[in-house]
């Protein structure tokens, strides 16, 4: 099994040995002791190791908590602050630089044992986290569906397929009223919406709106909602699935229906459709007045043979 590689940045040479002593016999590799903070930089560029610990005050250009941010911001290398107690001053700074751990001098094995391996533990986790996030995100922001979460009204969260489909940057939408990105006409449901929300919070609901983009333009969408929590607040998680071709496409059959229609009634010609059985399912106008001039005519026939017998 690998051992953990760690750096140790103190200044006095004696804590120093101390802690390198104490490391090694807890089955750490000690890659490197440094005196200084730029020495300490230099090498865990180049070491890369798993945990740095640092003396707050160490002397030189710069001091632990400089060097510290450095380490951490740069090469994300967790951090152990080895200090006395100081000035709350200092320790806001130190605390600033978010390190996994103090360790109090004057301290024992027991100590440096819990902080650093306390330390690398956490270290795990949040890097587990991390990547977790990393792929949930990449997963949310290559999504063929917007995602948006709504709380309290004001959009929380959209990903990218949003800022391309309705114009808008995530600046422009975060923290705003969902309802003015909403076509006008559907207002009014929408916000019915939003009460059923809180009525029923555990139904999922499924519903088609229209939205306004940032040129103006109609985007039709299919729109699934589920209630969640975020940041310890309820929220709705809208999937919204465009659907504008899918409307536009209905509409144009719509009205071309609608000319054919118009034509069929209009034509002069009789026009009829029968069923395999031989039976009148649709016709025209013309072919219905026809059926009812038919219709008049025997009934005329029928009472002249009447009046004749």
């Amino acid at each position: 099994m690998k051992k953990e590689k760690l750096i140790i940045v103190e200044d006095d040479a004696i804590t120093a040995m101390d802690m390198r002593s104490i490391l090694e016999d807890l089955g750490y590799e000690v890659a490197y002791t440094a005196a200084y903070g730029k020495d300490a930089i230099e090498q865990a560029r180049k070491q890369k190791p798993d945990l740095v610990l640092i003396d707050v005050n160490i002397k030189g250009d710069i001091d632990g908590i400089e060097t510290a941010e450095i380490i951490y911001g740069e090469l994300d290398i967790p951090i152990i602050y080895i200090t006395a107690l100081s000035d709350d001053k200092t320790f806001q700074r130190a605390k600033a630089t978010r390190p996994l751990a103090y360790v109090l001098k004057p301290f024992d094995e027991k100590d440096l044992k819990i902080a650093v391996e306390m330390a690398l533990y956490k270290y795990k986790l949040e890097r587990k986290l991390k990547e977790s996030e990393k792929k949930y995100r990449l997963v949310v922001e290559n999504a063929t569906v917007g995602i948006i979460v709504v709380q309290d009204g004001k959009i929380k969260f959209a990903n990218s397929y949003i800022t391309k489909v309705s114009g808008y940057s995530f600046e422009e939408l975060f923290n705003k009223d969902s309802i003015e990105f909403i076509y006008e006409a559907d207002r009014e449901k929408v916000e019915e919406l939003r009460k059923s929300d809180l009525e029923n919070p555990d139904k999922n609901i499924l519903h088609t709106i229209r939205l306004r983009t940032k040129k103006g333009d109609i985007l039709w969408v299919e729109n699934k909602r589920v209630i969640i929590n975020w940041q310890g607040k309820s929220a709705t998680l809208n999937f919204l699935t465009d659907i504008t071709e899918k409307k536009l496409a209905e509409q144009e059959l719509a009205k071309t229906q609608s000319i054919l229609q118009s034509l069929f009634e209009a034509s002069p010609d009789l026009i009829a459709v029968f069923d395999k059985k031989h039976n009148l399912v649709l016709s025209n106008y013309y072919s219905d007045s026809v059926k009812n001039q038919k219709k008049k005519t025997r009934k005329r026939r029928k009472t002249s043979e009447h009046l004749g017998s």
